[in-house]
């Protein structure tokens, strides 16, 4: 959605630069690096056909005609089921893990719709600017986009408030705008079917006004993690532990750890970088009660990790995982997408935010000569 004015800007706010690249081409290329997006249409703007964008839509006196004019397009193109995500242009701080697990979460949600919860405490005022009521903070939800529903959903509503505005007998255009649903949650609510929300990051926030520029949030809280990991080999082969490497099986029947686990050091060194990010400790705590246990696989402890973090109030968005390995044995190239997929499985993230990169060692240690490997990861959080 790019078909405002900026008139609260006071200057064209989508073709403004935002480091180094104009707003509008930086909440575009948030939707062009996600797996899930197949298409996209802009609304109000000429746009260069590329990547996944089709082409533009023509825009209309507000937001809502605006909306109506994408989903007139969209009912002569697509299938009345195809899933519709609306997003301001505007929005260009919605973080690549926002979206991907949103859209996760839409799978079994028919209508979903993006914000969080407000921090401030906020008060009813009446006409005459006095507070009238206190409202619980608890549940005022802010919403922002993307918002998410199906082309059939958003068809039927906007029936339906054609129809509701034509048995109105409102005539002028004032009373007419003023009906308008400010965004799609008020539109799809006409359905009267659940609308579910998706808390994101707050640095999901539009712009407004030109002093909005002067608070690149995504900056805030922004960390560096990292850790580091090594494993020797075990002399013989154990069929019930075999070596791993970003919860990918790369023993080829041959490799194990020569550890109570299955040596996955990627992972292992994964978790030290989260921690080490937000200032913890290393996560053997973590992990031994999890070992003794008896449990063998490190998606476990990794898994445990994150819910640390989480329940010490450390919320992490996370950005980059770079991985570097050394070791003769076992070879990575024949796994590498497999070992990148399955770690942004894991992380709930992109494949293209994960870089993995390797070499042989040259036999000039251990590693070098096949007797283990050792793992570097750097993270990029934002908390």
């Amino acid at each position: 959605m790019a078909a405002g004015n900026s008139s609260r800007c006071g200057f064209d706010k989508l073709l403004t630069q935002l480091n180094q690249i104009t707003v509008l081409e930086k909440t575009l290329s948030t939707f062009q690096n996600c797996e899930a997006i197949d298409e996209i249409w802009v609304i109000g703007k000429d746009t260069e056909i590329l990547g996944k964008i089709k082409g533009s839509i023509t825009g209309g006196h507000s937001r809502f005609e605006s909306v109506k004019n994408g989903i007139s397009h969209c009912q002569a193109f697509y299938d009345q089921e195809i899933r519709i995500i609306v997003h301001n242009a505007a929005n260009p701080f919605l973080l690549p893990a926002d979206l991907n697990n949103g859209l996760k979460q839409a799978k079994d949600k028919e209508n979903l719709i993006f914000g969080f919860f407000t921090p401030n405490a906020i008060k009813s005022v009446n006409k005459e600017g006095i507070v009238n009521n206190i409202i619980d903070r608890e549940q005022i939800f802010e919403t922002q986009t993307p918002q998410i529903s199906t082309l059939s959903n958003f068809s039927q509503a906007l029936e339906v408030f054609r129809v509701r505005t034509l048995n109105s007998n409102i005539t002028s255009e004032f009373e007419l705008k003023n009906q308008e649903p400010k965004d799609e949650a008020e539109l799809l609510f006409l359905l009267e079917q659940a609308i579910h929300v998706f808390e994101c990051s707050p640095t999901n926030t539009k712009i407004t006004y030109a002093t909005d520029f002067s608070l690149n949030q995504t900056d805030h809280n922004f960390r560096l993690g990292m850790g580091e990991d090594s494993h020797k080999f075990a002399d013989k082969f154990e069929a019930d532990k075999p070596f791993r490497l970003g919860g990918v099986d790369v023993s080829a029947g041959r490799l194990s750890s020569d550890g109570n686990s299955d040596g996955d050091l990627i992972l292992h060194a994964l978790c030290n970088a989260l921690l080490s990010a937000v200032g913890d400790k290393t996560f053997d705590p973590i992990a031994a009660p999890i070992c003794k246990a008896g449990e063998t696989k490190s998606t476990a402890y990794l898994a445990a990790t994150l819910k640390y973090l989480k329940t010490n109030g450390h919320s992490l968005n996370i950005q980059q995982v770079l991985i570097s390995l050394e070791g003769l044995q076992p070879r990575i190239a024949p796994q590498h997408d497999a070992i990148v997929q399955n770690l942004a499985t894991l992380l709930a993230i992109n494949s293209s935010q994960i870089g993995l990169t390797y070499t042989t060692g040259e036999g000039l240690n251990d590693c070098g000569k096949g007797l283990g490997m050792n793992a570097k990861v750097i993270v990029t959080v934002i908390k």
